[in-house]
């Protein structure tokens, strides 16, 4: 019982942290019921929470032929040069 007071006590950080880790796995009940009560009352949690959802709604959608790999050309001597110069005068 002291031990599900803790969990329940948890700072956001630990909460954002298993909020991340139930994106990969199946959290225990405990650790459920704990998220799903500190989100009730947390609006940062809440937004995060959200954000992580999003973010891997998005990436579920990236298909093999939109992640450039090795064989894309790189940027020629000269436009790295040009953005050296365009950045360094700022």
């Amino acid at each position: 019982m002291i031990e599900f007071l803790r969990l329940l006590n948890r700072p956001c950080r630990d909460m954002t942290g298993l909020i991340s880790a139930a994106q990969d796995r199946d959290l225990p009940r405990t650790e459920r019921f704990a998220v799903w009560l500190h989100l009730l009352y947390c609006v940062a949690c809440r937004r995060f929470s959200r954000q992580v959802r999003y973010i891997r709604q998005i990436l579920r959608g990236i298909t093999d032929d939109d992640v450039i790999d090795a064989s894309t050309p790189a940027l020629s001597p000269e436009a790295r040069e040009r953005m050296k110069r365009s950045l360094s005068q700022r």
